[in-house]
Order: structure tokens, then C-alpha cells, then sequence
């Protein structure tokens, strides 16, 4: 698991607000050549990416080994 950050300064919306965004994730597994097996794994209302952990792993169907999966 790979925790990593993402981070856009002034960013406009279509109402015209700006916004700086900070966007905090983990990724099991790698992406591979045909970039293909992603799966986006979304936490529930002001829920943490440690709360999915129990959804990844070997001979799961989240498997990392077969797929690479973001967790906001």
C-alpha cells in the first residue's frame, strides 16, 4: 500500500469559486501496461482508506496481486 497526496491550486469551478484541493489516497497494487485493471475504491461519508483494508487482498475479489486499487 502506497499512501500519496494530489494537490491542484486554483482551481475554478463552473459557479466561478476557486478552490485549492487536496486530495489524500492509497493504492494497492500496480497499474499495468494495458492500464486496464484500475479499480476505484471510494470510503464511505468521512470514512479513512484504512476502514476498506479488509475488502484487499490475496485471493479476494480485490485482489492487488491481479488489480491496482485507489482508495480516497
Amino acid at each position: 500500500m502506497t499512501d500519496q497526496r494530489f494537490e491542484l491550486k486554483g482551481f475554478t469551478t463552473q459557479s466561478g469559486a476557486t478552490l485549492d484541493v487536496r486530495l489524500a489516497y492509497c493504492v494497492h497494487g500496480k497499474l499495468n501496461a494495458a492500464k486496464d485493471n484500475l479499480i476505484l475504491l471510494p470510503t464511505y461519508y468521512s470514512g479513512r482508506s484504512e476502514n476498506n483494508d479488509y475488502l484487499i487482498g490475496g485471493r479476494m475479489a480485490l485482489d492487488p496481486r491481479k488489480y491496482c486499487i485507489v482508495v480516497p
